[in-house]
């Protein structure tokens, strides 16, 4: 059996930093979770202003203030990786039933992660270095943009059974933790 990333970060992230009383991490359906998370740029949700469906977001006290994309399949490239971090960074607000009713505001820093699987790179490629220098180009030039000040982009390899490795998650725990500290 494949690692499904989206089911290992979200089972990591919600064991870790769920904790009703300060923080919530919700999950979208393709991750366990039971509501989809949009993000909207008007605190009223409707298809006019719905712009991404991220897989997990992670609330502190009233803000969003974390945005996770996990890209399971797939080799992605730049435009694909560009394309998500634009449409969050029009948003101001995220809607699910499991945040509640009302629109939750996204905080003026929040901090975008993807996490890409290179399960699928061929072990020669070059895709690693440019992810590393798209994540440093972002970092560099564009930011903040919008509701985002910080970014992450971190390839991650699927494992091919289980047990799955959870180290290859380090990065991705580090840029939570500091986020919520």
């Amino acid at each position: 059996m494949r690692e499904n990333i989206h089911k290992t970060a979200s089972a990591l992230l919600v064991s870790l930093f769920h904790n009703p009383s300060t923080s919530r991490v919700v999950v979208a359906p393709e991750c366990g979770g039971n509501h989809r998370i949009q993000l909207s740029a008007s605190p009223a949700k409707n298809r006019r202003t719905i712009y991404c469906w991220p897989d997990i977001v992670i609330a502190h006290g009233d803000e969003v203030h974390v945005i996770l994309e996990l890209e399971q399949t797939g080799i992605v490239s730049p435009g694909r990786i560009g394309g998500k971090l634009l449409a969050a960074s029009l948003c101001d607000n995220a809607h699910s039933e499991d945040l509640g009713h009302d629109a939750l505001r996204i905080c003026r820093d929040a901090t975008f992660i993807q996490v890409v699987n290179t399960r699928s790179l061929r072990p020669t490629t070059a895709k690693l270095r440019q992810y590393a220098n798209c994540e440093a180009g972002i970092r560099e030039k564009r930011l903040p943009l919008g509701c985002i000040a910080r970014y992450f982009l971190i390839p991650v390899l699927a494992d091919e059974t289980s047990p799955f490795d959870g180290r290859k998650y380090n990065l991705l725990l580090e840029a939570v933790h500091e986020c919520l500290s």
